[in-house]
């Protein structure tokens, strides 16, 4: 079976999707543009969990149409994105993904990893927190910026000051 965003526009009723990509070498901004595109009819969406790492083809073009999909999905209350090793996203793509999920107030768990994404800096962790605080119903966040050479590890009380600006927060796990 060819999976397509066209694929996905027909799973309307769909809760919890679950897409593992892990080292699809082939995988282009052309391509996550289709899956993004399935994903913005997915309306009963509750959790979304897709495995990229090592999709070594992704970039910010990518990420702007998976932050634009993201906008659509209201009803989404779960997100867990692996981005781990995906070398050409840069700080831009994580301001994409953050105005994607800013919306989103039923949201209440975030799990992004973008471990040795080496492109990322500590503005993208800025641009990240400031939007998650935005959102009302957030609980939990998991984020793994490990290995991203240009983000500090001496940025602890920026990450802090983030931390503090999320309210409803009961669970926080943060790798630099």
């Amino acid at each position: 079976m060819h999976f397509t965003g066209e694929t996905m526009k027909k799973l309307i009723n769909l809760e919890d999707i679950n897409l593992n990509f892990n080292r699809c070498s082939s995988l282009t901004d052309q391509t996550f543009w289709s899956l993004s595109e399935g994903l913005k009819g997915l309306k009963s969406l509750k959790t979304l969990n897709i495995d990229l790492h090592n999709c070594l083809n992704i970039t910010d073009a990518g990420m702007d149409h998976l932050g634009e999909a993201l906008k659509r999905l209201k009803s989404l209350q779960n997100i867990k994105l692996h981005f781990g090793g995906c070398y050409k996203i840069t700080d831009d793509g994580i301001f994409f993904l953050g105005e994607g999920i800013k919306g989103l107030i039923s949201l209440q768990s975030v799990n992004f990893l973008f471990y040795f994404c080496t492109k990322l800096t500590d503005k993208a962790l800025g641009s990240l927190f400031e939007k998650m605080k935005e959102l009302p119903s957030l609980q939990s966040i998991h984020l793994n910026f490990d290995g991203c050479k240009g983000i500090s590890k001496e940025n602890k009380d920026s990450v802090l000051e983030g931390l503090n600006k999320l309210t409803g927060l009961k669970k926080a796990q943060i790798y630099i």
